[in-house]
């Protein structure tokens, strides 16, 4: 739930990181961050509620309530070859030990966050059809937590430049819709859930 502690436990496969608690910190993370635009969130939010994509500008004038996260932003205007074009994140859902079922979001248009929440839309790929780098970033998740092989969590990714995928977050608090033509889809994901939760 800790969305700092993913940039922490996976530097390799993550944009840093800052968490900012005052305006000095801001301005020190702010000289360090390359790009225009700055994510700026909550690391304990979830559907997109505290994320906000300021200009640096915007960033000064912050008055902070909480320890926030700062993000360089990632441009995926360029998509996922052959799997979306334009903005999106592409999301794996993992069940104890294995990859479950994937599927790539898809922000309205002139928005640029792509949550189902905020008006998104979704589609879901096939595990067959998932990109290798991203199955081997998350393969390298799945086996860094297998001492933990009763969670259910997200690996969130986001393409740069329609190149190169980057771990933006985990999320222990995934929703899981129906969307109409993808009824098959949910059926298997709730079946498999259900057969791991009689575990216990």
């Amino acid at each position: 739930s800790d969305k700092f502690l993913t940039h922490l436990i996976f530097p390799e496969f993550t944009k840093r990181n800052w968490l900012v608690h005052n305006l000095e910190e801001i301005n020190e993370a702010l000289k360090q961050i390359k790009t225009r635009r700055v994510v700026v969130k909550s690391p304990y939010g979830f559907g997109g509620k505290t994320v906000e994509i300021l200009s640096k500008a915007q960033c000064k004038k912050l008055k902070l309530t909480e320890p926030t996260l700062f993000q360089e932003f990632i441009d995926s205007s360029k998509g996922i070859p052959g799997i979306v074009e334009g903005m999106h994140d592409f999301r794996v859902i993992c069940l104890g030990s294995k990859m479950v079922t994937s599927y790539v979001r898809t922000p309205p248009k002139g928005k640029l966050l792509s949550n189902w929440s905020g008006g998104g839309s979704l589609d879901y790929i096939p595990l067959k059809d998932v990109p290798k780098k991203v199955k081997a970033i998350t393969n390298s998740v799945l086996k860094r937590l297998e001492l933990l092989p009763n969670t259910l969590y997200t690996v969130d990714f986001m393409y740069e430049n329609g190149k190169t995928p980057y771990l933006i977050e985990m999320n222990n608090n995934p929703t899981f819709q129906i969307i109409p033509g993808y009824e098959k889809e949910a059926t298997h994901f709730y079946k498999m859930f259900i057969k791991h939760v009689q575990k216990f």
